[in-house]
C-alpha cells in the first residue's frame, strides 16, 4: 500500500448528503472507480485536491477506487449512504475524557471513526457517579479515580455529529455507587441473607421494580444526562448477574422479568433516543427483543468460546427481532500483548464470522484503539499494519453492506451444500471443506437475501483450536477453490477483504444448470456473489 489515503468526511452518509472523499499523501491526476456490488456507478478523472465531492447517492453501500497514472498514488476506501446510522450500527466507543485533551488529540479520535466507518460510538464511563450522572461540577474524578470533563465529553460529542455517527452515553441502569446505597438500601437488591449485592466493591445492585424508587431515579437521571449533554442516545448497562436476587423486604426478584418493563418505561420517556441494551451473555435476550430498542446487542463470555457460539448468538437474535441490527461486543484478549500475527488472525476470523452473519462487531475505538477486556479505558493501542488490517475488513463491510446486513437474509448452508440429498452448491478446494466450523477445513457459508445468493468462505485450514479469542494461527492465501452453483443467472461476483473492498466478475462457465468458476486466491474470508 503507498501512502496515499482516501478517507470519507462521515462515517455514514444520510439520503441528502454530499458524499465528500479526504484525499491526502502523494496526489496527482487519477481515475476515480466507485461500484455498488459489482457495477460501476462512476468512473471519472479527477484532478489534485483535497477534497473529492462526488454529490449524493442511493441507499446503499460502495467501493472506491482511486487509480493514479504512475501507480504511486493508488488509495481504497468505502462508503455507505443510511436512513440513519443505527440503520448499520458499526459500534465503536471512545473512554478518555480528560480535562487536558487536546483539540488534535479529539480530531484524531474522529479521524478514527471515519477511517473505520463507525456509526454509533459509546461513551464509556463518562459520568460523575452511576447515581448522578452529569453531577454538578465541569471536573470531576469519578469513581476509578479518573479526573474527567464534560467539556471535553461535549467536544467529543461535536466531533462525533460532524462525522456523521451518533454519540451513545453509558448508563448502567442498575450500578448504584457505594455513598448512594449506603443511604438508600431500600433501593437496592440482596442476597438471601440480607446481604447486599455488590460489584467488585464499587457499586451495589438497585432494584428496577416500578414500585421501588430506584427505578424513578435511574429513569430521571437518563433523562438529565439527556437533556444537559448532547448526546443521541443511551448504552443501558448491565452486569450478567444477578439473575435472580431478593429485594429489601426478602422477596425474589427474576431480573428477566424486571428488564422488559423498565425498558419500555425509559423508552417511553425517551421516546426519540437511540437505545442499546446489554444482553451480557445473551442474558435476557429472549425477554429484551420483545422491548422497543434499536438493536440487539450482547456482549460475549464463556461458555460461548468457539466460532459455533458467536453464530448461534447471532442466529437466535436476528430470528427474534427480525430486522433488527444485532451487535456482539467480542473482546479480543490476543491484543493484550500488541499487535502480533497470531492476533491479527484472531481478529480476521472473528470479523469473517460475524460480519458473515449479518452481525456487527465492537472492537475498534479511540483512533487506534482495540478493547482487550470489558474496561474500555485499558484498551490497547495497535500499530499501522494492524489498523490497516481492520480497515480492509471494515471497508469490506461497508462496500458489502446490503448483502451482509440484508434485514431478510438468512443461512441455508445445510439446505444448499452437497450431501446426499443437496446438489445446489458445491465447493471444491485443496483442504477440506465444512458447513460449519472444523479445525483445518474450509468453513462455507452460504445466505440468501433479495439480493441474491452469498457464498461465505472461512479459511479455518491452519487452525487447530476453534476458540475465537485465542491467538490464531496464520495462514498463506488460500489458491485452488472452486465452485459450482445451480443458478438461473449468468454472473458471478467475488471479492476478499484482502483484495480490497469491491466486488469483482469472474469468468464462470455455464455446464447444465450450474455456472463453475475457479477463485482467485485469497486470504481468511473469501465472498462469492450470484446477484438475481
Amino acid at each position: 500500500m503507498t501512502d496515499a489515503d482516501l478517507v470519507p468526511t462521515r462515517a455514514a452518509y444520510g439520503p441528502d448528503d454530499d458524499v465528500t472523499l479526504e484525499w491526502t499523501g502523494p496526489r496527482g491526476p487519477s481515475r476515480l472507480v466507485v461500484t455498488r456490488l459489482g457495477e460501476v456507478v462512476r468512473d471519472q478523472q479527477v484532478e489534485p485536491r483535497e477534497l473529492l465531492a462526488l454529490g449524493p447517492f442511493p441507499l446503499g453501500g460502495y467501493a472506491v477506487w482511486l487509480e493514479s497514472a504512475d501507480g504511486t498514488g493508488d488509495a481504497r476506501t468505502a462508503f455507505d449512504v443510511l436512513p440513519s446510522p443505527v440503520a448499520r450500527p458499526r459500534y465503536g466507543f471512545l473512554s478518555e475524557f480528560g480535562p487536558d485533551r487536546t483539540r488534535d488529540e479529539i480530531d484524531a479520535a474522529a479521524l478514527g471513526l471515519r477511517r473505520l466507518h463507525l456509526t454509533t460510538v459509546q461513551f464509556y464511563d463518562w459520568a460523575y457517579r452511576h447515581a448522578d450522572l452529569v453531577g454538578t461540577e465541569e471536573e470531576f474524578v469519578d469513581i476509578c479515580g479518573r479526573t474527567l470533563s464534560h467539556r471535553t465529553t461535549r467536544a467529543l460529542i461535536e466531533a462525533c455529529h460532524e462525522v456523521g455517527a451518533e454519540a451513545i452515553g453509558y448508563a448502567a441502569v442498575y450500578g448504584v455507587g457505594m455513598d448512594h446505597a449506603d443511604d438508600h438500601p431500600e433501593q437496592l437488591l440482596h442476597h438471601r441473607d440480607g446481604s447486599r449485592y455488590s460489584l467488585a466493591d464499587l457499586l451495589a445492585i438497585g432494584n428496577l421494580d416500578a414500585d421501588n424508587p430506584w427505578h424513578d431515579h435511574i429513569i430521571g437521571q437518563f433523562e438529565r444526562a439527556l437533556a444537559e449533554m448532547p448526546f443521541d442516545g443511551l448504552h443501558l448497562d448491565t452486569y450478567g448477574s444477578p439473575k435472580i436476587a431478593w429485594d429489601h423486604q426478602g422477596r425474589p426478584v427474576d431480573l428477566a422479568e424486571q428488564f422488559p418493563p423498565f425498558l419500555r418505561e425509559v423508552r417511553r420517556r425517551l421516546p426519540e433516543a437511540t437505545l442499546f441494551f446489554n444482553n451480557v451473555n445473551d442474558y435476557p435476550t429472549w425477554a429484551s427483543v420483545a422491548t422497543p430498542l434499536d438493536t440487539t446487542y450482547i456482549e460475549v463470555w464463556d461458555p460461548h468460546r468457539e466460532y459455533r457460539h458467536l453464530v448461534a448468538l447471532l442466529e437466535t437474535a436476528r430470528l427474534s427481532a427480525p430486522g433488527r441490527p444485532v451487535v456482539l461486543a467480542a473482546y479480543l484478549v490476543p491484543y493484550a500483548d500488541g499487535s502480533t500475527p497470531g492476533a491479527d488472525w484472531a481478529a480476521r476470523l472473528a470479523l469473517a464470522t460475524v460480519l458473515s452473519h449479518g452481525g456487527h462487531h465492537l472492537l475498534c475505538g479511540e483512533g487506534n484503539g482495540v478493547l482487550t477486556h470489558p474496561y474500555y479505558p485499558g484498551f490497547a493501542r495497535v500499530g499501522e499494519p494492524t489498523m490497516r488490517l481492520l480497515r480492509d475488513q471494515l471497508d469490506f463491510a461497508v462496500a458489502n453492506g446490503d448483502l451482509l446486513h440484508a434485514p431478510e437474509g438468512r443461512t441455508v448452508t445445510h439446505s444448499h451444500l452437497s450431501g446426499d440429498e443437496n446438489d445446489d452448491l458445491a465447493v471444491q478446494a485443496p483442504v477440506a471443506v465444512a458447513p460449519d466450523p472444523r479445525a483445518g477445513s474450509l468453513w462455507a457459508v452460504a445466505r440468501t437475501s433479495l439480493e441474491g445468493l452469498t457464498l461465505h468462505l472461512i479459511d479455518l485450514s491452519a487452525q487447530t483450536s476453534l476458540e475465537w479469542n485465542r491467538p490464531k494461527e496464520p495462514g498463506a492465501p488460500l489458491d485452488g477453490v472452486s465452485v459450482r452453483v445451480r443458478w438461473a443467472g449468468d454472473r458471478l461476483l467475488f471479492g476478499s477483504p484482502d483484495r480490497g473492498p469491491d466486488l469483482v466478475d469472474l469468468d464462470a462457465t455455464r455446464d447444465g444448470d450450474y455456472l463453475v468458476a475457479t477463485l482467485p486466491a485469497f486470504t481468511a474470508w473469501g465472498m462469492v456473489h450470484l446477484p438475481r
